[in-house]
């Protein structure tokens, strides 16, 4: 066991790609790096919203809208349109406050596309 945990932890390593790392979101919570490399994202998958959406404002700012989906939040933040908003939490199983990826992606008719982002 502890052999196989220290191999992932010396597989979890930054990578270097061809494409410069972007802030997307707020300067604190909500804001994430990622490779400039959002040419040609359709669409956002967004669970565990709360309070704040800066980064999925942030993704409307570049044209890419978002379904947002968090049971500890009656809505979204005023200050931001979506795709839509599901009242539930990302769970392994879909049943009461719970739905899986799949079944969010597949509600949204959006399971085979390729071209999307997952902010979790």
């Amino acid at each position: 066991m502890k052999h196989t945990l220290v191999k992932l932890l010396h597989a979890l390593k930054p990578v270097k790609t061809k494409f410069p790392l972007i802030r997307v979101g707020g300067a604190h919570d909500g804001g994430y790096l990622l490779p400039d490399d959002l040419s040609g994202i359709s669409t956002c998958f967004s669970p565990g919203v709360a309070e704040t959406a800066t980064f999925e404002k942030d993704l409307l700012s570049r044209g890419i809208w978002s379904h947002l989906a968090d049971a500890s939040v009656e809505c979204v933040p005023d200050d931001i349109n979506v795709l839509s908003f599901e009242k539930k939490f990302l769970g392994s199983i879909t049943e009461k406050n719970y739905i899986t990826l799949v079944d969010f992606m597949k509600k949204k008719g959006l399971y085979e596309t390729r071209d999307l982002i997952l902010q979790m």
